[in-house]
């Protein structure tokens, strides 16, 4: 079964915040799980914005793919709403 937009948006979110440095502390610090969360999300907005800027790209030569390819900007820019909604902690969309 195919991921869910939410769900993609979260392991974004997730793989970036594990993959940074920590210093172990909660919410102080340059390297603070709080810190870590919030580049975490900057770095996932990165990324989508990437495959979308590359999709963008690739639908100028339109031809058999090119309803695909705006297909997969859609799908990317609703993966880019729910990191949004992660970074502002709206109800529902959680990180996980």
């Amino acid at each position: 079964m195919k991921p869910s937009t939410k769900e993609i948006a979260n392991e974004l979110v997730s793989r970036y915040y594990y993959m940074l440095p920590n210093n172990g502390l909660i919410d102080t610090g340059i390297n603070s799980c709080a810190s870590r969360y919030k580049e975490a999300i900057e770095c996932a907005f990165v990324a989508v914005d990437e495959i979308i800027g590359t999709l963008n790209y690739d639908i100028r030569d339109l031809d058999v793919r090119g309803n695909i390819l705006l297909d997969l900007i859609d799908h990317w820019r609703e993966v880019e709403t729910w990191i949004q909604k992660i970074k502002d902690n709206e109800p529902g969309s959680r990180w996980t």
